[in-house]
Parts: structure tokens; sequence; C-alpha cells
């Protein structure tokens, strides 16, 4: 495996293995107890009140941000999506190998690839 498509593939699962695995296991606890309030507990209260089909809705539009807010900084890094004031060309290095160029790229397939956008 290229050192980019390891890169990618270990930040696809960091996001949507982990940590959405995560946030979807704590949004259905139904024994949150917090002293004060958090956006994650007042989203909890919320979350387990809705039926199974609104669940999933929400849980896909976390997906859906997630993928875009990675999408852009991998087009960033790869010098296909422009950021305002940010004008120069980013260097990424991994392992003493240069890596951009084809990050958001893989990236999408991956998700594409995985079913983890509607």
């Amino acid at each position: 495996m290229k050192k980019d498509e390891l890169v990618i593939n270990e930040i696809y699962k960091e996001l949507f293995k982990d940590n959405l695995k995560e946030y979807s296991e704590w949004l259905n606890r139904q024994d949150q107890e917090s002293h004060h309030e958090t956006t994650f507990s007042q989203v909890n209260k919320i979350f387990v009140n809705l039926s199974e089909k609104e669940k999933q809705s929400v849980i896909d539009m976390m997906k859906i941000v997630m993928t875009d807010t990675a999408s852009t900084i991998f087009g960033m890094l790869d010098g296909t999506h422009f950021v305002n004031n940010i004008d120069e060309d980013f260097q990424l290095i991994y392992d003493n190998e240069e890596i951009q160029g084809d990050l958001q790229d893989s990236f999408l397939a991956l998700v594409e690839d995985n079913n983890d956008i509607i």
C-alpha cells in the first residue's frame, strides 16, 4: 500500500469507524447524567426521543459533515480547493515521502466505496 493510501485509510477509520461509532453510542445512551449542560448532553436529550429513522438521519448528517470537512482539508492540501488568504502550496511529507496530490479523491472514493454518505 502506498503511503498516501495508508494515511487516508487510517484517517478514514479514525473518523468513520472509531469517532462516529463513539458519537453514536454516546448519543444513544439513556443514562446520561451531567451536573452541567454540555452540547452533548443537550443533544442526547433530544436524540434519545427520536424514532429510529430520525436517529439514522442525524447520524447520516454527521457522516456528510465529517466527509465535507475532511474533503475540504484534503483538497486544500492537494491544491485543488482554495481557501481565502491561503495562497501558497502545501508540502505534506509522511515518512520522507511527499503524499499530497490525490488525498481528497482517495478519501472521497473510500467514503463512497463504504457507502458512508447518502
